[in-house]
């Protein structure tokens, strides 16, 4: 038997998706997988990997937590040969770890069923009084060959100790992407977002294995061919302004942007793809203080409202270097800082009174032109442009309308007065 360890993961039942998710997940303790879709098996080479986890033991303790996020029964077997490995798995429920060497007295015990027999050949096995790979291992095998043909040859050989490792080791894609063709077109939105859940849950498993978290993700779906439906296919674009990588809060995502635009046509294929992932960089938490739930709960929320208000309407409310009140404040990108002001005669916030309502575009003003010194500003480059010396905000009270007028005017000594109305205090 070939020099190394093997372990095997058997998944009953998973689908692709899921056991691509198991695959990239068992790719974080060791170097190479190979995917057994058939027999729902993912088996990693973990040769010299064992000593990093404190042993086979606790290399396979860890992985099995990392494989529950999969929410699917797991069987577990660390072996001498892949196969062997396998064959393990299969027939055992937990986890099992075979001694160095003893990796083909560890099948003894296992029924002849593993071997992957039809059941004529299983009961033939019965009738000479063989149950299991232990008996027939004490058969003489070239016997068994002549008898049973060359289809038995594979299995005979493995539990006699020829085990040769995989050759079509499985890469792991650069872009994260699921996809299903389904027999019958879906045309209401439930069963859609069944389907999809079983997408994006191992996607999400995938990120977790790769340490990354989500920025942008598209929904594609192929319509059934109806008369009169020109365009077949549709992409929802969905952008997460602060990455995640929780399935539910992607679920509730991907959701709401089914529901803002309606399905044309019965759906007869759609795919997800993580088109934008970032690295999840690791955060240290405070040791007597308990995280606060909103840190955890924010990234969620942004998300969803995204989805549903658009990405032009989200983000976080930056205060610029603005004379005019109502430019002083914009909406930037989530987690963007404001910029610090470029004139170092100016402050981020005055020490003086806002206007409480200001104007669209400011108006000439025609009115009178003395009251209270509000703001002085001198030497702003972005508000002089070569022309002028100091601009005066003033509080000017209009007897006819109650209420004080926020006027800007313009003095200096090369230039007319000139004044504007840029908005109205209180009182």
């Amino acid at each position: 038997m070939r020099a190394g360890r093997f372990l095997a993961a058997v998944l009953p039942g998973a689908t692709r998706p899921q056991l691509i998710a198991a695959a990239e997940l068992c790719l974080g303790f060791g170097p190479r997988c190979a995917i057994d879709e058939e027999n729902a098996c993912v088996v990693l080479d973990v040769t010299g990997c064992g000593h990093l986890h404190g042993g086979d033991a606790g290399l396979a303790e860890q992985l099995l937590q990392r494989l529950r996020l999969l929410e699917r029964e797991v069987r577990l077997a660390v072996a001498d040969g892949p196969q062997v490995a396998e064959m393990i798995a299969r027939g055992t429920v937990g986890t099992c770890i075979a001694p160095p060497g003893r990796g083909t007295q560890a099948l003894a015990p296992l029924p002849v069923e593993v071997l992957g027999y039809d059941e004529a050949t299983c009961a033939w096995f019965a009738g000479l009084g063989a149950y299991t790979v232990g008996e027939v291992q004490k058969l003489p095998p070239a016997e068994l060959e002549r008898r049973l043909g060359v289809r038995a040859r594979p299995a005979l050989r493995l539990i006699h100790g020829e085990d040769p490792p995989p050759t079509d080791w499985w890469q792991p894609p650069v872009v994260l992407s699921e996809s299903l063709e389904l027999e019958h077109g879906v045309e209401s939105l439930e069963p859609l977002l069944f389907l999809l859940k079983g997408l994006y849950d191992p996607l999400c498993a995938r990120l977790e294995a790769r340490s990354l978290l989500l920025a942008r993700a598209e929904l594609w779906v192929r319509y059934e061919k109806l008369p009169g439906l020109t365009v077949r296919e549709q992409t929802w674009e969905a952008v997460f302004p602060s990455p995640l990588r929780e399935s539910r809060a992607i679920g509730n995502v991907l959701k709401l942007k089914l529901e803002s635009v309606p399905l044309k046509a019965p759906v007869r294929e759609l795919e997800v793809r993580f088109v934008q992932t970032v690295e999840r960089l690791p955060r240290a938490l405070h040791l007597w203080s308990k995280e606060a739930a909103a840190v955890r709960a924010l990234p969620a929320l942004v998300a969803e409202l995204t989805a549903e208000l658009g990405h032009e309407r989200v983000g976080c409310l930056l205060v610029r270097d603005r004379h005019a009140a109502s430019a002083r404040s914009s909406l930037g990108a989530v987690a963007e800082p404001s910029p610090r002001p470029r004139s170092p005669w100016v402050a981020l916030t005055y020490a003086a009174n806002e206007p409480l309502r200001c104007e669209k575009r400011p108006e000439p003003w025609e009115g009178v032109t003395s009251g209270r010194l509000l703001v002085r500003r001198q030497g702003v480059e972005w508000w002089a442009r070569g022309f002028s010396d100091a601009w005066d905000s003033l509080a000017v009270w209009v007897p006819s309308l109650s209420a004080t007028a926020w006027v800007d005017q313009r003095v200096g000594h090369d230039f007319g007065p000139s004044a504007w109305l840029r908005g109205w205090l209180e009182g």
